[in-house]
């Protein structure tokens, strides 16, 4: 395949730092939180399963669980040897003198519908010896947004039903650190028990985030806890944004740790989600770093290597990933749902990855040996499989060379200036069709040969799904004019839209997340988006040297 000798393929995972590259995590926030989407694992009965809370059946002092039992101790971030949580449980619970609740998040996936049927959640009572569980009943809210913010709703439940379906034993003991900072002796006072809340009827949730809002109690009401989430570790990971209410007001949950001189850090509660998914028949958003059906508007730095993205909230996050040459590439690399914050850095040395991907599923990094200088990045979903693949055009050659995640090394001869890809016969998969001052031409997927004619020399390929039947139209942004030239594949006709002028830059997608994609332009830092339910709005941000990250994403 390529003309010097190496390795076809290399695959990297984890590491601090690379290169350039220093991996941060997730997205770093400002004004908002950002939470990476523990999404259903392969093989798992959860629809959804939120954070840990078993540490082994070994404590870090090298004390053995009993029988059939797991520890669930609290941590300290690696290598700190002075600081550690201290926060073993927080109320959830109904007591004599007040009415506490807690709540987290969780994220439907672009693209996909849930059936949620029932809610799992932790607790445990100090002290309670019984075999049976101490938990008698559990009431459930499911809200639209933050619980007590302006805005959000509940969409499911009330703080007075109970909807306990059953308690069980979760086979895990919680306990103090005890190593860090000082010993402490493990014990078994602090059984957890599994509480499985009723969703009744099924509540089915499209695309976007939500809350959830729960309640439990014991006999005479009396006190008792739930467990925060564990990181072996850590004391908390990127996004754990858990709340609290106290009987008045909602507050961030913390775990202000041990010593009392130790920075408070957010907590995350472990809770699961029962029910059933499915594939929502929509197109998914090209840079849609949430995962909420909606194009991000997000730009690359190249002089700092950092990624910009605003949040909807009107917030900021950053994040530093790649160098001031890279080429950024964002996609699906991972079939989460959320685009991934990748680059390309062609590397003619044997075996150094060209793709440098940050996975927002478990925020691991892949490195992929693929390309050569003068290579030009054509990523995206060639086999269908929901995951976009690594994929680049060489114009020496005039060949396409795509690993598909699950079809393997493709090679297709398609002549052409460059790569225009997108999924013209609405299969699926994406097509390796090349643009040429005009000039469209490539096979698809579904068996078909495409050749077209739209633009003109110095026309800016745009194509996209801009009448939502889920095929990529044809269309050039014309500089000259400041005209739109639109091909629709669902009537085969042509749109001309004024909207633009000479050094804009062209930035479809999907910004209002109905399912068609709009015409939008970068200037110099101001984003002019002509969405196709909420009309024209204009978005001030980024510098005149960013790259609009739409632009570098393919449909």
């Amino acid at each position: 395949m390529f003309t010097r000798q190496k390795n076809l393929f290399r695959l990297i995972f984890g590491g601090a730092a690379i290169g350039a590259f220093s991996l941060l995590g997730l997205w770093i926030t400002a004004g908002t939180t950002a939470k990476s989407n523990a999404v259903n694992n392969v093989g798992s009965p959860y629809l959804y399963d939120n954070a840990g809370l078993a540490t082994g059946t070994m404590t870090e002092s090298g004390v053995a669980a009993p029988t059939d039992y797991q520890w669930s101790e609290l941590q300290h971030d690696t290598g700190n040897t002075t600081e550690s949580n201290t926060t073993l449980g927080t109320s959830c619970s109904l007591t004599t003198s007040t009415s506490f609740r807690c709540a987290d998040d969780f994220t439907v996936p672009a693209g996909q519908s849930w059936t949620v049927d029932q809610v799992v959640t932790f607790a445990y009572q100090t002290g309670f010896s019984g075999t049976t569980s101490p938990i008698t009943a559990a009431t459930l809210q499911i809200w639209d947004g933050v619980p007590g913010d302006p805005g959000s709703s509940v969409i499911f439940g009330d703080t007075t039903t109970n909807r306990l379906a059953s308690s069980t034993e979760a086979h895990l003991y919680r306990i103090g650190g005890t190593v860090v900072p000082t010993p402490t002796t493990p014990g078994t006072t602090r059984k957890v028990w599994q509480n499985n809340i009723s969703v009744t009827p099924g509540l089915v949730l499209s695309a976007g985030t939500y809350w959830i809002d729960y309640q439990t109690a014991v006999a005479a009401n009396a006190a008792h806890f739930s467990p925060p989430a564990t990181a072996i570790g850590s004391r908390t990971q990127p996004g754990w944004n858990a709340r609290q209410f106290n009987g008045t007001t909602w507050a961030a949950a913390m775990d202000t740790g041990n010593p009392a001189s130790a920075p408070d850090v957010p907590v995350d509660f472990p809770f699961k989600l029962v029910g059933s998914s499915s594939k929502a028949t929509t197109v998914t958003s090209r840079a849609d770093f949430n995962g909420d059906g909606k194009t991000d508007v997000a730009v690359f730095r190249p002089s700092e290597g950092n990624w910009y993205r605003q949040t909807p909230s009107g917030g900021l996050e950053a994040l530093h990933w790649g160098i001031e040459t890279d080429v950024p590439v964002p996609a699906d690399y991972d079939g989460d749902g959320e685009a991934d914050v990748a680059v390309f850095r062609a590397s003619d040395t044997e075996g150094a990855p060209d793709f440098y991907i940050l996975k927002s599923s478990d925020s691991t990094l892949a490195g992929f040996a693929w390309g050569s200088t003068g290579d030009v990045p054509a990523v995206s979903d060639f086999d269908g499989d929901g995951k976009a693949d690594v994929a680049v055009y060489r114009s020496s050659d005039s060949n396409f060379y795509v690993l598909g995640s699950t079809s393997g090394l493709v090679i297709t001869n398609v002549t052409g200036a460059g790569p225009a890809i997108g999924d013209y016969d609405g299969d699926g998969k994406a097509d390796t069709v090349t643009y040429t001052n005009g000039a469209w031409s490539g096979p698809l997927s579904g068996g078909t040969i495409l050749t077209g004619t739209l633009g003109a020399a110095g026309d800016l390929p745009a194509q996209g799904d801009f009448d939502g039947d889920q095929k990529t139209d044809l269309a050039v942004f014309r500089p000259s004019e400041g005209n739109w030239y639109i091909l629709r594949s669902s009537d085969s006709q042509t749109s001309i839209i004024n909207f633009g002028t000479v050094g804009d830059i062209p930035v479809p997608g999907d910004y209002d997340g109905d399912g068609t994609e709009d015409i939008a332009i970068y200037r110099g830092g101001t984003w002019w988006i002509n969405a196709s339910t909420s009309g024209v709005s204009v978005v001030g941000f980024g510098l005149g040297s960013d790259k609009p990250l739409p632009a570098s994403a393919n449909p």
